[in-house]
């Protein structure tokens, strides 16, 4: 699985377990974590920012599945039923 396709995953997890659709960087790399992800941090921030609406994106493939709510705050925008 991609990065992006495991930050989807782990986001939908994050957002069933919580009960609230707001997740911060650091817990999202915990469930990375926790799932047995291979990708390092120095990836999934990076990362994080291509999967977000409202953050820079110079020139990569984005992927719409976040968007940012407030400073280290972001939101699911995918539906969750997917």
């Amino acid at each position: 699985m991609t990065a992006h396709e495991e930050m989807l995953a782990a986001a939908k997890t994050l957002v069933r377990t919580k009960g609230r659709n707001e997740f911060s960087p650091k817990e999202l790399i915990e469930v990375l974590k926790k799932s047995g992800s291979t990708y390092k941090v120095s990836t999934i921030y990076p990362e994080m920012l291509r999967c977000c609406i409202n953050c820079p994106r110079e020139g990569e493939t984005p992927h719409d599945y976040f968007k940012r709510i407030k400073t280290g705050k972001y939101q699911l925008i995918e539906d969750l039923k997917k």
